[in-house]
């Protein structure tokens, strides 16, 4: 059965597609080894396990979209597209990123 898109979003260009997915989907296999969200660069798309509820669904997802932001800004050549080295990245900035949205999202409400 084929997810059904959770959200859809603009990112360098691209239409990216999130979706919420049973635990054991294999989008969340990645060598084998089973992870709570995935980001498919080939495809635009974010996996979330369906696990995940309420701020853990959104860090999972923004540390996806930070993955996502990494490879998009060609950022992640800086560093020869080191996975251990953006996992670490990534990791150190998505607790600040989610608090900082937590605090402003009404700026994102007022714009629209």
């Amino acid at each position: 059965m084929r997810p059904r898109v959770w959200r859809r979003f603009k990112l360098g260009g691209e239409t990216w597609r999130a979706f919420i997915v049973s635990p054991i989907s294999e989008h969340l296999r990645v060598d084998g080894e089973r992870k709570i969200g995935t980001c498919d660069y080939n495809t635009s798309c974010i996996y979330i396990s369906s696990d995940l509820k309420g701020p853990a669904r959104v860090s999972t997802f923004l540390h996806e979209v930070l993955h996502a932001c990494l490879f998009v800004s060609q950022a992640a050549d800086a560093y020869g597209q080191d996975e251990a080295i953006d996992e670490r990245i990534v990791g150190a900035l998505t607790p600040a990123l989610h608090q900082f949205l937590n605090q402003v999202a009404d700026l994102f409400v007022e714009a629209s």
